[in-house]
C-alpha cells in the first residue's frame, strides 16, 4: 500500500482537517441509520392498525354499512335539491325526471316492503320507507344482526340488499343520465 492510499491529500481535507470523505461515509450511515429507524417505526405502526383492524372487523363493518347508509340517503336527498334547482333554472323535464326517479325507487320500495313484512308493522315500515330513512334502518338492522321480525317473508340481510339494488336501478343511474344530459 502507498502512502498516497493511506494519508488524505489537500483536496480531501476539509476545515480543521476532517477528513471530506470520512465526513460523507459518516453522514451517510448516519442518514441510513435514521432511515432504518423511521422504516422500523412505521413498520410496526402498520403491524399495530393491521392488529386493531383486525380486532374491530365488526366495528370497521358497522361503520362501512353506516356509511353506505349515509351515501343512499344524501343520494336521495341531493336528487330532491337538483329537482328544485332545475325547476328554478326552468329546466322543467330535467326537474320532473329526477323527482320521477325518485318516487319509482320509493314506490318499488314500498311494495318490497309490504310484500316482506307482516300486516301489523305495515305502518311503521312505510313511514320508514317514505320519510327517506329506508337505507339507515336497514343498515342499523344488519349491524345490529337483528332477527327478522315474526313474519317477515325474507331475511333482513336480503330485504337490505333487494332495497339497494332497487334504488340503483330505479334511482340513481337514471337520476345520473339526467343530471349529466342536465350539464350538456
Amino acid at each position: 500500500m502507498s502512502i498516497a492510499q493511506v494519508v488524505p491529500n489537500d483536496d480531501e481535507m476539509g476545515k480543521g482537517g476532517v477528513n471530506i470523505a470520512d465526513a460523507r461515509v459518516s453522514a451517510s450511515s448516519r442518514i441510513r441509520a435514521q432511515g432504518s429507524i423511521i422504516h422500523t417505526q412505521i413498520s410496526k405502526t402498520i403491524t399495530q392498525i393491521s392488529k386493531a383492524i383486525k380486532r374491530n372487523k365488526a366495528l370497521l363493518a358497522k361503520a362501512e354499512l353506516y356509511g353506505m347508509a349515509f351515501l343512499s340517503i344524501s343520494d336521495m336527498a341531493s336528487d330532491i335539491v337538483m329537482s328544485v334547482r332545475y325547476y328554478q333554472s326552468d329546466k322543467l323535464s330535467y326537474a320532473l325526471g329526477t323527482l320521477v326517479c325518485v318516487l319509482i325507487n320509493l314506490v318499488v320500495q314500498s311494495f318490497q316492503t309490504f310484500a316482506s313484512h307482516p300486516l301489523g308493522s305495515q305502518v311503521k315500515e312505510q313511514i320508514i320507507v317514505w320519510s327517506l330513512l329506508k337505507p339507515a334502518v336497514d343498515a342499523h338492522r344488519v349491524a345490529s344482526k337483528a332477527d327478522a321480525e315474526k313474519g317477515a317473508r325474507i331475511e333482513v340481510l336480503a330485504e337490505m340488499s333487494g332495497a339497494r339494488v332497487i334504488e340503483l336501478v330505479a334511482e340513481s343511474i337514471p337520476g345520473t343520465i339526467i343530471q349529466a344530459m342536465a350539464m350538456f
